[in-house]
């Protein structure tokens, strides 16, 4: 479990019975996802559970946040969720609220969708190639097995490489292949990326 580092700004003002919970949000973006909140707070309250889920359904704490004591106060938290299950595309935050009573309330859910773009890159360098080019594969591929393809510009399979436990970064001679444009692709058992690269002499 992380231990979640968040930014409170606070303000006082007179607390409602129970807590108030306003302005939840949740954003995909840099490649992380930052969720922001507005609460105030009671004598009972005790603290905060991030919670997160790959389904709507089924939620997993990820982060507790535990306030001062005697605080009536209204605040302002933002929380960075940087380790996630990125496989999958879209995920659901809520918020769990416990009380020192051991009384909980919960947030309505957030979903976020993780772009596509920044979650599934395929890195090739140096490009133009001479020889050697090394492939960056995303974060979450890292010791899953992976299947280097390279095509040529008429679709013909000319290389395979694979990897049965990859680290993000792979190599592939190219030497002995022609000047010309050729499309390298990188799959695993659920998904496949691709990127153009240039063979130079």
């Amino acid at each position: 479990m992380l231990i979640g580092m968040l930014v409170m700004n606070m303000l006082a003002v007179n607390a409602a019975d129970r807590i108030g919970l306003e302005n939840f949000s949740a954003k995909w973006e840099k490649d992380q996802v930052i969720l922001k909140w507005t609460a105030t707070l009671e004598k009972n309250f005790s603290h905060f559970a991030i919670e997160r889920s790959v389904n709507g359904e089924e939620f997993k704490e990820v982060a507790l946040y535990f306030t001062e004591d005697e605080l009536r106060l209204k605040c302002n938290y933002a929380y960075t969720d940087k380790f996630f299950p990125t496989k999958n595309k879209v995920l659901y935050y809520r918020l769990r609220l416990i009380n020192k009573d051991g009384t909980i309330q919960y947030s309505s859910p957030k979903e976020v969708s993780l772009a596509a773009s920044e979650t599934m890159r395929l890195t090739i360098y140096p490009n133009p190639v001479q020889s050697l080019v090394f492939v960056a594969l995303p974060q979450q591929w890292n010791q899953e097995q992976v299947v280097l393809e390279l095509y040529n510009g008429n679709g013909q399979l000319l290389k395979t490489r694979v990897e049965n436990k990859a680290s993000v970064t792979i190599s592939m001679e190219l030497s002995d292949l022609a000047t010309g444009w050729y499309i390298l692709k990188a799959r695993t058992a659920t998904e496949t990326i691709q990127s153009r690269l240039v063979k130079m002499k």
